[in-house]
């Protein structure tokens, strides 16, 4: 049997004081940061396979909030990131 592969969108914000934050819309609270694009991807896959990860075993607490199936995840992820807002 296969491992299902997970693809999750991230918007990736500018930050006034420098750097970017980047939220995951699929998986409510799932927040990082990071001073360069390719650190905020990084940080992204971490934070990604965290949050599912705690999900996973119950430690996560959701509130009820409307979340994926994670029948059959792995730990393999694949980003897309779908917006970089170029700030005001």
């Amino acid at each position: 049997m296969g491992v299902a592969m997970r693809t999750y969108s991230i918007i990736v914000d500018p930050d006034p004081e420098g750097g970017f934050t980047v939220t995951v819309p699929a998986l409510p609270g799932c927040i990082t940061e990071g001073e360069t694009i390719e650190e905020c991807l990084a940080h992204a896959e971490e934070a990604i396979a965290l949050y599912i990860e705690d999900l996973a075993s119950g430690a996560l607490h959701t509130s009820g909030a409307q979340l994926p199936d994670l029948t059959g995840a792995s730990a393999g992820l694949c980003l897309r990131a779908t917006g970089l807002n170029p700030g005001p």
